[in-house]
């Protein structure tokens, strides 16, 4: 069975900050700033910049990333389907791609931001969230 790992979710105000979901993830331990130093992370942008990345001892290495006109600058759902060694993404039900990975296996999954301004905060607001098993892709490929 592959793990299906899908969210709702709106950036407001900033369009080049990343935002996204960190699947098969460990928060032990945290780096100094807050992040996770272990796991995978498919984010987005508002201007339509999406990545699928992993983070290994802290350090993020990319696997993926393009511009996708699937995104936009309201609500986005981002759908992870994680199935042997291969990772493949969907934003807004559009497939992006699949990639071979093999590092992770098991872990947490979260939520994340990039905060460019802290003087004037732009919130990230998640409608839904859910994890669950499927033998099958949640979409076509």
């Amino acid at each position: 069975l592959g793990l299906v790992y899908e969210i709702r979710m709106r950036r407001k105000n900033e369009s080049n900050t990343p935002n996204g979901i960190i699947f098969l993830g460990d928060l032990d331990p945290l780096a100094t700033d807050g992040s996770w130093e272990t796991g995978y992370i498919f984010k987005y942008q508002n201007s339509g910049q999406w990545g699928l990345s992993m983070y290994t001892g802290g350090t993020l290495h990319g696997i993926a990333g393009a511009f996708s006109s699937a995104i936009t600058p309201d609500w986005n759902k981002l759908t992870v389907w994680r199935v042997g060694d291969e990772i493949s993404v969907w934003i807004n039900e559009t497939f992006l791609g699949t990639y071979p990975n093999s590092a992770y296996y098991f872990g947490y999954v979260g939520v994340g931001m990039v905060e460019s301004s802290p003087s004037d905060p732009s919130p990230l607001l998640v409608d839904w969230a859910k994890v669950y098993y499927s033998a099958n892709p949640p979409y076509a490929k």
